[in-house]
């Protein structure tokens, strides 16, 4: 397909205004405001970032243009801005300031439009705006000279650091922008956005692919970046450990990205009287309710009562009570808005109301309770390796850990390649890049191939982690017009249907699986078989392979297969490779994906042991993940809403719900730009969102961004019309010629094909 052609907007820097006029005194009245700032400068109060008007920053103590060069407002006239409007409209104009700007704008403020004057250290009046075409002078969206930059580790959020005279320029949305210097910090490979942003006043960290980074030492490498691995990489960081998280894919690219989007809170484990196991799911249940509140809800789950022994209203009354009672701290610390209640015996009438899917003529009544649901389950997984990233670790997909550095005997950190996706040169040569990573201890968090990658590590053949892999199966399909999640039985199998985004996903299937384990085959024989069960289960379903929008597959850690049936292993496995006369290395293979922050817990305690450290405290039960320091939720929401920036109240609450606190990063992308479209008409993402996740999330594919940073394919195929658009504004951003950009979009309508 021909390379499409996108004319982004982009703010001229500070340097080119600088350049083109005198910096004027303090008192002209006509002016826009360019603000140097400098490392003694503090945020607005939390006041004022509510404040609509953006504010300067500068020394409580310094006015505009006094001091020692070092904050100082510089102003224009306007009558300079429309001469130098005109110049700039000359044809071949090739101005060394403006380099690299392709299309921009001269917002400035007149405050002769004000009603009055603005009290000191506002911006008043309103903005006029003038879009300029530079003829033939390329732009990527992502230049450093055109981002707001703030690479001060350790400053209050709001803050706007950097090396002295760090001129930054104040949008009409309190965004700044100046050039990246080199010396400027980047401390843990993230660059710290959302200086004198007004909502809210947080940090954006940003994940980096820094394979440069990547030769400093580390206490800990994690191989493997779906959530176990995140969860450990996480945890260790926040307890002190210098940490690199590598993956030979996308962050939460494997098994992570191939789950139901429950929230487990153990209500089948009191069914074994496996106790523990229970709790253990309480707690981890409540603890994603805390610390990832805008990326979490409660969903309702109901279960028939069929007049059989151990089905009927009599035992659901007992047997839920003391669920009740042994998840009583179900809600402690947890917004009110997400607050799970407790469990309802519900009348014949009442359960069929909630359920259409069950045959009525066997329902007696049932019961109702409620656990979580992940919104965006990838986005989860993501706010952990972004969490990671914010407090210095460093971050690399595409990365594949190939063998094991070996000293002494002991292992000292692995040798990668990179396998990062390259646009195919001409010679069809590939790419490779070999570098080793040196760290005190090794994780392998590499789920279904852990296995494989320990004995790749070690050049060893070493005893089983776990005795069998079987093929999950989680179906996204056209909605089933439920409001609450339902469960059926067929062959002696649990299957469920749950509303998810206005489609419905069902689940889950689980067969033998002794196929290849880096890329998991589904034999369309599975499918087949799992819509007779589905169907089975809930008569009155008529599910169809062509109600299916998604195939999720991974492959899960199963204790045994016996007489064809699955039985799935309980408890994670963490294995201390010093058992096996490798010391340096644990592996770990988790369960479920809710209890993957207590695995991680217990991982890095075993690291501090081996390390001969004391285990610092882990508060990863307590501590927000990346987005996910929002306060009141219902209050955060509500003032997403009223945000007046141009982007309509529902999209700003969509956005506020998947990002979070972070939420302004997307915003302020928008402006009035081509970004604030959606991708298309039946594709509500913003083109933003997509530069977002290339430019602060580590994005490198197009499934990354469709499938894993934003909602557009999450809930079936967005479109061929949105995925041409999202891939054109990667193209822009990363280099893409035309033959590459087909083959991302191949790649990710490949996602979409049912088996």
């Amino acid at each position: 397909m021909p390379h499409p052609r996108i004319d982004p907007h982009v703010d001229l820097s500070a340097e080119a205004a600088q350049d083109r006029g005198a910096c004027l005194d303090a008192g002209h009245g006509n002016v826009p405001v360019l603000v140097a700032a400098a490392e003694e400068d503090r945020r607005p109060s939390q006041a004022a970032a509510r404040d609509r008007r953006p504010r300067l920053v500068r020394r409580p103590d310094q006015a505009a243009g006094e001091g020692d060069g070092r904050a100082v407002a510089h102003r224009r006239p306007c009558h300079e801005l429309e001469r130098q409007a005109g110049a700039l409209r000359e044809p071949g104009n090739r101005d060394p300031a403006l380099r690299n700007a392709g299309r921009g704008r001269l917002r400035h403020q007149c405050r002769n439009h004000a009603q009055s004057r603005p009290e000191p250290g506002l911006v008043g009046g309103e903005w006029r705006e003038e879009t300029l075409w530079i003829p033939g002078v390329p732009r990527r969206f992502g230049d450093e000279e055109g981002e707001p930059i703030d690479g001060e580790n350790g400053r209050e959020a709001g803050d706007v650091v950097g090396r002295a005279a760090a001129a930054v320029q104040q949008d009409r949305h309190g965004a700044g922008a100046r050039k990246w210097r080199a010396g400027d910090d980047d401390a843990g490979g993230v660059v710290q956005r959302g200086e004198i942003s007004h909502f809210p006043y947080v940090r954006v960290p940003r994940v980096k692919r820094d394979l440069d980074r990547l030769r400093e030492p580390f206490d800990l490498v994690v191989i493997g970046a779906g959530i176990y691995g995140a969860a450990i990489a996480w945890d260790a960081t926040l307890r002190g450990l210098r940490v690199a998280l590598i993956d030979r894919g996308d962050i939460g690219g494997g098994t992570s990205f191939n789950n139901a989007k429950t929230l487990h809170g153990g209500v089948r484990s009191l069914q074994g009287l496996r106790l523990d196991e229970l709790r253990e799911y309480v707690r981890e249940r409540r603890a994603l309710l805390r610390i990832a509140p805008h990326l979490v809800r409660p969903l309702t789950f109901v279960s028939p009562a069929l007049g059989t022994l151990t089905r009927n209203r009599l035992a659901f009354t007992a047997y839920f009570r003391a669920y009740d009672l042994l998840a009583r701290d179900r809600n402690e610390g947890v917004d009110r808005a997400l607050h799970l209640e407790g469990t309802r015996i519900l009348g014949r009438d009442a359960y069929l109301a909630l359920d259409p899917l069950s045959d009525p003529a066997r329902v007696t009544g049932g019961v109702a309770w409620q656990d979580g649901q992940m919104v965006h389950g990838e986005r989860v997984t993501l706010a952990f390796v972004k969490a990671a990233a914010a407090r210095g670790a460093v971050i690399a997909t595409y990365l594949r850990a190939d063998s094991a550095l070996v000293d002494g005997g002991q292992v000292r950190g692995v040798r990668c390649v990179d396998v990062a996706p390259q646009p195919v040169a001409p010679s069809g040569a590939a790419h490779v890049h070999a570098l080793d990573v040196s760290a005190r201890f090794v994780v392998n968090a590499t789920g279904p191939q852990g296995d494989r990658v320990a004995a790749q590590l070690l050049g060893a053949a070493l005893p089983r982690l776990v005795p069998v892999l079987s093929l999950g199966l989680n179906v996204v399909t056209r909605s089933l017009g439920l409001d609450a999640a339902v469960g059926g039985m067929a062959r002696g199998r649990l299957f469920f249907a749950a509303p998810w985004r206005g489609v419905t996903i069902a689940g889950t299937s689980h067969e033998p699986y002794e196929g290849t384990v880096d890329e998991p085959v589904v034999p369309p024989a599975d499918v087949d078989t799992f819509l007779r069960d589905f169907n089975q289960a809930f008569p009155r379903a008529g599910l169809t392979r062509a109600d299916i929008r998604l195939v999720h597959r991974g492959l899960l850690p199963t204790a045994a297969v016996v007489d064809g049936e699955v039985r799935l292993l309980k408890t994670s496995v963490i294995r201390d490779h010093a058992d096996d006369g490798r010391p340096g290395l644990v592996s770990v293979v988790g369960t479920r994906y809710t209890t993957a922050r207590h695995t991680a817990q217990l991982t890095v305690d075993r690291v501090f042991a081996a390390l001969g450290q004391p285990a610092q405290p882990c508060t990863t039960d307590t501590t927000p993940l990346a987005g996910g320091d929002v306060g009141d939720l219902t209050a955060f929401l509500a003032d997403a809403r009223r945000l007046d920036d141009g982007i309509d109240r529902d999209d700003g609450e969509r956005l506020a719900r998947l990002y979070g606190s972070e939420h302004d990063a997307v915003r302020r992308l928008v402006a009035d730009g081509p970004l604030g479209e959606p991708l298309s008409a039946t594709c509500p993402t913003l083109g933003a969102e997509i530069v977002h996740a290339m430019r602060e999330e580590a994005a490198v594919t197009l499934a990354d961004a469709i499938l894993r940073r934003t909602e557009a394919g999450v809930t079936g195929h967005p479109g061929r019309p949105a995925l041409e658009r999202a891939a054109a504004i990667m193209a822009f951003e990363l280099g893409w010629p035309p033959a590459h950009i087909e083959a991302e979009i191949e790649a990710c309508e490949r996602v979409y094909d049912v088996p």
